[in-house]
């Protein structure tokens, strides 16, 4: 486990199909220490996938049932556009894409997942960025005098808000209240 940047650390060499209860505990501890593992080379399958994620805990299904992946429906698999690759200077890109700048998986639900574990499948070979930021990090070096006045808000969170605009979830955005935390 190599760790170099604010937020995160990378996991190389590790055997999915051969993980001990050491490794499992290290790995567990490291997700909780860095709060995002980005595993190198480790996951080509949906068995493999499955195999590390039950590491972190128990699986759930995703409430939006077609995006369930057939034969294993513990995965979704997003994919913009059908699949079809979307040109840049297509001005319609953002809305067949979805971009959404933050996001959190599952926060909408009223008990937001701990976690989940993603794995690319088209690589792009250029763009494709994606960021992490730790929350907790940041909430402990906001001023004190910030901190306080947050005390006590709450938040809501509009799956309906979030989600109309992408073709990727399919007329699915109606399917739940929004959420407060």
């Amino acid at each position: 486990i190599c760790n170099d940047a604010p937020v995160g650390a990378i996991v190389t060499g590790l055997d999915v199909d051969r993980i001990s209860p050491g490794e499992k505990d290290e790995l567990y501890a490291a997700w909780l220490k860095y709060g995002v593992l980005i595993f190198k080379g480790c996951v080509s399958n949906p068995e493999q996938h499955i195999r590390l994620t039950e590491v972190f805990g128990e699986t759930e299904l995703h409430p939006v049932e077609h995006l369930r992946l057939p034969g294993e429906p513990r995965i979704i698999e997003l994919a913009a556009n059908g699949g079809q690759a979307v040109a840049a200077a297509d001005p319609t890109a953002n809305d067949l894409v979805g971009v959404i700048p933050w996001h959190s998986d599952l926060s909408y639900m009223e008990v937001p997942t701990r976690g989940a574990l993603l794995r690319a499948l088209v690589i792009p070979e250029q763009g494709g960025f994606t960021g992490w930021i730790d929350t907790i990090g940041l909430y402990k070096r906001l001023p004190i005098e910030v901190r306080t006045r947050l005390q006590g808000l709450r938040i809501t969170h509009s799956y309906r808000t979030a989600h109309m605009a992408q073709s990727m979830v399919k007329g699915s955005a109606d399917l739940f209240p929004d959420s407060s935390l």
